[in-house]
């Protein structure tokens, strides 16, 4: 699975634009899909306390991230606890069906026993290769790593174009998707921690977490995260060079 969980400035998020903001991470993975391997969206539902309690079937156009897709989702959301777009197509040479949730709150998932922690945005796959379940998009990595990259790199490029307009306690300000997008990670379990990052802001953060669940305990007691958390970020150019092999 994957999910995603926005940034919440310090001023907080007006509940309108906290809506806005939680369908564009949503739109943008099912754009990415699209682009990566032409996922088609058969049908969205809005559904209140439980995806299985639908109330309303529509369609949306999924092309970008724009704001009538936006609009469309935000609507539902502030009259229902979410809203599930249903995507489908072959992903590598997986045949593929993607359910992608989007919450009308970050705790609903965790309320409705979906998560262990909060999150704005859940997306599921269904499908099997050589007659073996796919159970997570991590599992993906391994079965179509090419694939996997892809759709990386478009998620990516999505969170680059769109930007966002929206409400806080200090005024109203425009942000790029980018910056709204606190995380997106595809998960083992119904858990953070076992996650490969797609996207995480600030990337300095999760490899400190990265690090830290891989140290000894020794380290761990010695650093700690907060400890290990300062030192990448004071040494954050040269590791970046390293993790992208320039030097």
């Amino acid at each position: 699975m994957i999910t995603a969980k926005i940034w919440k400035p310090k001023t907080g998020l007006r509940p309108a634009s906290h809506r806005r903001a939680s369908a564009a991470p949503g739109l943008a993975l099912a754009a990415a899909l699209r682009r990566a391997s032409n996922f088609d969206a058969a049908e969205a539902e809005a559904w209140k306390g439980m995806p299985d309690a639908v109330k309303e079937t529509f369609t949306v156009e999924i092309k970008h991230v724009d704001k009538e897709a936006i609009k469309t989702a935000a609507e539902r959301l502030s009259r229902h606890s979410g809203v599930t777009i249903k995507m489908q197509s072959t992903l590598g040479g997986v045949e593929l069906a993607v359910d992608i949730d989007i919450y009308a709150h970050e705790y609903v998932p965790v309320l409705a026993g979906i998560l262990h922690e909060p999150a704005e945005v859940l997306a599921e796959p269904r499908g099997r290769v050589d007659g073996r379940p796919i159970a997570s998009f991590y599992q993906l990595f391994d079965e179509e790593h090419e694939a996997m990259k892809t759709l990386a790199v478009e998620l990516a490029a999505e969170l680059h174009m769109a930007e966002l307009r929206i409400a806080t306690g200090a005024g109203v300000r425009t942000h790029p998707l980018w910056r709204l997008a606190a995380q997106m990670h595809a998960t083992q379990e119904h858990s953070d921690r076992y996650a490969i990052p797609l996207w995480h802001r600030p990337w300095t953060w999760q490899l400190a977490r990265s690090l830290y669940a891989l140290a000894p305990p020794e380290l761990r007691r010695l650093a700690g995260p907060a400890g290990l958390r300062r030192a990448i970020k004071e040494n954050a150019k040269p590791l970046l060079n390293i993790c992208s092999g320039t030097t």
